[in-house]
């Protein structure tokens, strides 16, 4: 008993955290899922001590996987943080899960839990205890008194739109700052008239809008002064103000050393074009997701450096000529300014990818002297997961399809095998049993594309160790691949379209990232899942021709009914001489007489016989 209690502390330990005002829930798994236990602690410093002391009488390894790490999770996160013990960011479980599971917050924190076991989360969080976080704090407060001074004119504007004649004649025809500071110098006098008691309540709101202006000046002073200290080479770049810098820092946080490689900043900036192909078809759409703030300050630079930088100003002259619209300038604008050296001002022509939203992490980058971008990532305590996502993004390590699959344990790894398939062309993704894209291919449905793929599929294992997911229950393509020994795992539509979000809430679709999707579905939900073997030859061809007569019924019974709608549309007679239209004597007869002049020589007689 002591051997295996030794055996399950070395092991890793998972601890899932449900974060709420006061209390937090945590459940603990180890390495292959298993519940090790769960309890409530509460959400002040005693009770942050109490969790982690609990956590580690379950092992020594231990990974924090916490909901809201920005909110109520934030003094936990930063608790554990300090004992130095890894931390993961968890995103809300997906409705799937939620509908078929129920909700409660044990399983909120075991479903977090998992989600670090299975990878789909390896974000690492901000860690809010620098200047940036001093930064957003006022940030805030500006942006708070903003929306007030804004709210303030608007109901000025409306007050002095039902002021008395002699008042309003006055104070319309005036300036936003010439009103502000006449009414803010009104004197009312007693309240016994509509006129003073009006002029009370415009002077009340004028000295509120002109208090509100001043606090704004001078949060705006102190962000000019912390985002120059934080980022001065930021700042220096052309269009980018204080306002923006301090957006892009809060992106950002005080450890931008998260944020992996440009791309994956642009992705948070909500630039990087979402691919949306299917078949033949190849296209990208606007990406809705992201970082909205942080987007609409590119936006505004964007907008600056149209009207005012030269090499800009150029750019859309150019595109213009060539057909393209605003609006398609303005998003090549977004996410196609050159990258240029860290540190250097920005001087030239927009032509390459995700520039705009690079240049700013560029030069944060350099600004706060962080890790470089090559830098290993910091220790989180789970698996080293790869750069890609399952968006059709280029697989995390050039893996040779000749490479051995023995993990880092020395152990033979599990392939798992995702398959999108069309009518004339096929994408195949294969996954190791940590998500690491193995193998990603696509093939024309031919003789010549199936045998070379089958014989691409052996690099990776054995047929009958190597499950293919594939997201029909039957048909040629799943009979090929039982006859090559393949398990295959069929998944019905509905049920794949349910469990999307879990990689992401844009919505992306692509043939390739519709395979990587279906076979990290595979490796985290196989267990799950209906797996069809491989059958004798004998037993395959009678599935095909039960499954051909399945299809000449349902082609019988669609022409029936289109033969019946017309009839009743244009001659509703034979419908009721004949039980039904189907039968021999039916359709012979209507092949005869077709319309009803061509029936109407019929007499009794005839028709009897014709009967």
């Amino acid at each position: 008993m002591t051997s295996m209690n030794q055996d399950r502390r070395r092991g890793r330990v998972v601890i899932g955290v449900d974060t709420h005002k006061y209390v937090h829930v945590a459940v603990a798994l180890n390495d292959f899922g298993g519940v090790l236990g769960a309890e409530k602690f509460p959400a002040d410093t005693a009770g942050y001590r109490q969790l982690i002391d609990w956590a580690t009488t379950h092992g020594h390894l231990l990974t924090f996987a916490i909901e809201g790490t920005g909110s109520y999770g934030a003094g936990l996160t930063a608790a554990v943080r300090r004992r130095d013990v890894g931390v993961i960011e968890v995103m809300r479980t997906d409705r799937r899960d939620r509908r078929l599971r129920g909700k409660s917050d044990f399983l909120d924190a075991e479903n977090a839990a998992r989600a670090v076991l299975a990878g789909h989360a390896d974000a690492v969080p901000k860690s809010a205890d620098g200047v940036v976080e001093m930064i957003r704090t006022i940030k805030v407060a500006k942006d708070v008194a903003v929306k007030a001074r804004t709210s303030a004119m608007i109901s000025l504007k409306a007050i002095l739109v039902n002021a008395p004649t002699a008042l309003r004649e006055q104070l319309q025809p005036l300036s936003k700052m010439a009103l502000i500071h006449r009414c803010a110098a009104l004197r009312p006098g007693s309240l016994t008239t509509v006129e003073a008691a009006t002029k009370h309540t415009l002077r009340s709101i004028a000295r509120r809008w002109e208090a509100l202006n001043d606090e704004i000046t001078a949060h705006e002073k102190l962000l000019a002064e912390l985002t120059a200290a934080a980022a001065p080479q930021l700042g220096a770049a052309f269009g980018i103000g204080a306002d923006t810098a301090a957006e892009m820092l809060i992106v950002a946080g005080d450890n931008p050393e998260r944020v992996r490689s440009e791309p994956a900043w642009a992705r948070l900036c909500g630039v990087a074009p979402i691919p949306a192909s299917s078949g033949r078809t190849t296209r990208h759409r606007l990406n809705r997701g992201g970082h909205r703030q942080a987007n609409a300050a590119l936006y505004r630079s964007v907008i600056v450096r149209m009207q005012h930088h030269e090499p800009t100003k150029a750019y859309v002259a150019r595109r213009t000529a060539e057909g393209k619209t605003k609006a398609e300038i303005i998003r090549c604008l977004i996410g196609g300014v050159s990258p240029v050296r860290l540190g250097q001002r920005l001087a030239v022509a927009p032509r390459s990818c995700r520039g705009m939203a690079s240049l700013p992490r560029q030069l944060l980058m350099a600004s706060l002297s962080t890790a470089s971008l090559d830098a290993p990532r910091p220790s989180t305590g789970v698996r080293d997961m790869p750069d890609t996502g399952p968006n059709n993004e280029g697989p995390a390590k050039g893996l040779d399809t000749a490479e051995s699959t023995t993990d880092s344990d020395g152990r033979q790894g599990m392939s798992y095998v995702g398959w999108d398939w069309a009518s004339r062309t096929h994408d195949v993704t294969v996954l190791d049993d940590d998500g690491g894209v193995r193998d990603r291919w696509a093939f024309e449905h031919t003789e010549s594309g199936w045998t070379s793929t089958l014989h691409r599929l052996r690099r990776h294992g054995e047929p009958h160790e190597l499950p293919v997911i594939i997201e029909r229950t039957s048909g040629l393509v799943v009979d090929r691949l039982l006859g090559a020994g393949h398990p295959v795992v069929p998944v019905h539509p509905a049920s794949f379209y349910a469990a999307r979000p879990r990689w992401g809430a844009s919505g992306a679709k692509s043939d390739p990232g519709d395979s990587y999707k279906l076979a990290d579905y595979l490796r985290t939900d196989g267990h799950r899942l209906r797996r069809l073997e491989p059958t004798e030859s004998g037993l395959r061809e009678l599935q095909a021709l039960v499954r051909l007569r399945d299809d000449q019924v349902r082609a019988r019974t669609a022409a029936t009914n289109q033969l019946a709608a017309t009839l009743d549309a244009h001659w509703p007679g034979p419908r009721d001489l004949f039980r039904s239209l189907a039968s021999p004597i039916a359709l012979a007869f209507l092949t005869d007489y077709p319309t009803p002049q061509a029936a109407a020589h019929l007499g009794e007689v005839a028709g009897a016989s014709q009967l």
